[in-house]
């Protein structure tokens, strides 16, 4: 990524082309999954280098984000899917499912046009809320008040 990123930006520079450079990382850069540990820390670290090049490279008309998909139906994981841990893994998703492929596209395109010109740094979520998952609470009966002060 740094040195695509490196080359490119190199090359818009010396041509005085404005633009967006694209980095992919992943929702797991900002909710951990087990055993995901350099996976999750090396995507993170691509945000980073987004934010950080976003800076630098913003006095020359060039953008700098990052898209962090969640899970993407792809033929590797289809069969995984189909297996417990699959399902595990769907079911902590809010929306209960992986998307396809070309979900991504919209997102994509938004960072990639015009429509974005004043985006740049940031990390677009698009995971199906499962990095909001996390401050999901169990359900309360709220006909009750014992407990809340009241």
């Amino acid at each position: 990524t740094w040195l695509m990123c490196q080359a490119v930006a190199k090359h818009m520079i010396a041509h005085k082309i404005h633009g967006s450079l694209i980095n992919i990382s992943s929702a797991t850069s900002h909710r951990p999954q087990p055993n995901l540990v350099p996976y999750a820390t090396a995507k993170a670290g691509v945000n980073h280098l987004s934010r950080a090049l976003a800076a630098e490279l913003a006095p020359h008309g060039i953008r700098v984000n990052s898209l962090a998909p969640g899970g993407i139906v792809t033929n590797m994981v289809r069969e995984f899917l189909k297996t417990p841990d699959g399902k595990a893994a769907v079911a902590s998703v809010p929306l209960k499912r992986f998307a396809e492929v070309e979900e991504y596209n919209g997102p994509l395109l938004l960072l990639a046009s015009d429509a974005s010109s004043y985006m740049t740094g940031a990390v677009i979520m698009v995971d199906g809320g499962l990095a909001c998952a996390a401050l999901q609470f169990p359900e309360h009966d709220l006909s009750r008040t014992e407990g809340r002060g009241s």
